[in-house]
Formats: C-alpha cells, sequence, structure tokens
C-alpha cells in the first residue's frame, strides 16, 4: 500500500508517475526506445493514494502502449527503407 508506514505520507496532494525510457531489440543490433512518459494527477478529497496511483498509472500505461505501437511501426518502416536502399545497391561498383 503506497500510504502504509514507510511509504508515502498521507498529507500528499499531487501523485507523479514516470514510466521510463524501454529499449526494444527485434533484430540483433538494431534498436528502438520508447518513452519516458510521465503525468500528474491531483488527488481527490477523501481519495487514497492508492487509488490515484492506479487512475494515473491507467492513464500513463495507455499512452505508453500507443507510444510503443507507433514506435513499432516507425521502425518497421525504417527497417523496409534501409532493405531497399541495401538492395538497390546490389551489383553496382
Amino acid at each position: 500500500m503506497l500510504g502504509s508506514a514507510g511509504g508515502l505520507p498521507s498529507t500528499l496532494n499531487e501523485l507523479r508517475i514516470t514510466i521510463g525510457p524501454e529499449t526494444y531489440s527485434p533484430i540483433a543490433y538494431n534498436s528502438f526506445t520508447v518513452g519516458q512518459v510521465s503525468a500528474s494527477v491531483s488527488i481527490l478529497p477523501g481519495e487514497s493514494i492508492d487509488s490515484a496511483y492506479q487512475r494515473v498509472y491507467a492513464e500513463v500505461a495507455e499512452i505508453f502502449d500507443a507510444e510503443y505501437r507507433l514506435a513499432l511501426a516507425r521502425y518497421k518502416s525504417r527497417l523496409k527503407e534501409t532493405r531497399a536502399a541495401v538492395e538497390g545497391t546490389k551489383g553496382r561498383g
């Protein structure tokens, strides 16, 4: 529990969540990075820190997943472009 003893203070009125950058390597020696994604949320009167955390984390995770899908699509496109450029130079020189 976030508001339990030894955790965050129960007087907190804003919570910030960050999912740090993650690097993916679908092919050896090639990678792409997604993130960092952050968001802040005000803790509503009477709301527990745990509840606020779950609320903001769900939003940040959804944004991170969307960023992953976009980055993967860009990665695939660039990989295709690179392959086409390499194949276009075969037999030259």
